[in-house]
């Protein structure tokens, strides 16, 4: 006779490991029941998000008609600026505002009181025209850019073929439309590019013009590719050995700015060097006489500002040489602080 014992242990161990069993199953199923929950949430937002992001159709777009069960009906549309458009049986059809699939419902509806075999209609967009941004200045290839969706201000601008070599990034305007007022945004791009913060950006709307600006006579993107060291500089013109673009890492005197561009030339006039500066609404010029303060230490050593531009004239000679040194002082002066004011308008 079989030992009872040993039957009860059995069959004690086989409920243990149906209960095993069970738990692991029940943990696989919660498991299952979970993901499928989150699955539906995640479609149902995916789908909210599409539903939002849905191209609504506007004027200039180019739409494509296509009749499923009659292909000879089928036809390319231009949505006119009153936002209709014209259709074969159907006639005439407002379009503007509609999205896409709006518009093919509304289609249906319409033909099928003259063709019931219609049941499906489809529609396109060739080409999308009525969210445009008019990019110029220096870019490559300036005009009107169209988009489904309008990218960020950098992406539009590389979409019109990138900045030129002479394009001033730091230096790009926005102007707004009519219909949102018409304002003008500037924009430091080359600033915003260095820190890479892109979500400082302006956003484009359509009907918006973008102009990229000149960087000034003689200097190229190359020499302001980098904003921050552009702006620790000062610049130097006239009667000096090494005139241009100087760095500037902490505050110097003008005598030190002199050092710097190699020292003043032989013909130097150190009586009447001129600093042309920023001003809050156009920029002021002081004349000083640095050699004066080389003889006698005296008035108080002038200090640069960031962005100063220094012009060192050139001594007079004579009645006609100094009168033609005079008006090529004034030239130059003139010349300088042109292209000073293209910096600063910035």
């Amino acid at each position: 006779m079989a030992n009872p014992a040993g039957i009860i242990y059995r069959t004690r161990v086989a409920d243990k490991d149906k209960e095993k069993e069970f738990g692991v199953n029940s943990r696989i199923l919660v498991m299952f029941c979970r993901s499928c929950v989150l699955t539906i949430c995640l479609l149902v937002t995916l789908g909210a998000t599409l539903a939002a992001e849905e191209y609504v159709i506007g004027p200039g777009d180019v739409l494509q008609v296509d009749y499923w069960q009659e292909p000879d009906l089928s036809q390319q549309v231009t949505v006119r600026q009153n936002g209709k458009i014209s259709l074969s049986v159907i006639g005439e059809v407002e379009a503007a505002g509609l999205t896409l699939k709006r518009l093919e419902q509304f289609l249906v509806e319409r033909i099928s009181r003259v063709n019931r075999k219609i049941s499906q209609v489809v529609v396109t967009v060739v080409d999308f025209r009525s969210r445009s941004v008019f990019v110029g200045g220096q870019v490559f290839h300036p005009g009107m850019q169209y988009f489904e969706v309008i990218p960020n201000l950098w992406e539009t601008i590389k979409l019109a073929g990138g900045p030129t070599e002479i394009a001033d990034l730091s230096n790009v305007a926005v102007l707004r439309s009519a219909e949102a007022g018409g304002e003008v945004i500037n924009v430091d791009l080359a600033e915003i590019l260095a820190t890479g913060n892109l979500d400082s950006l302006p956003v484009l709307h359509p009907g918006y013009t973008v102009t990229v600006g000149r960087l000034p006579e003689g200097l190229t993107s190359e020499q302001f590719s980098k904003p921050n060291q552009r702006k620790k500089a000062f610049y130097i013109y006239g009667n000096v050995f090494s005139p241009g673009r100087h760095q500037m890492d902490a505050q110097i005197d003008l005598l030190e700015a002199l050092v710097l561009a190699g020292g003043p030339g032989p013909q130097a006039d150190l009586s009447r060097i001129r600093v042309i500066s920023k001003g809050t609404n156009s920029p002021t010029v002081r004349i000083i006489d640095l050699e004066e303060y080389s003889n006698t230490g005296g008035p108080q050593r002038y200090l640069l500002a960031r962005e100063d531009a220094v012009f060192v004239p050139t001594k007079r000679q004579g009645i006609f040489s100094g009168t033609w040194s005079a008006v090529r002082d004034l030239l130059a002066v003139a010349g300088t602080v042109s292209s000073f004011v293209l910096i600063l308008s910035r």
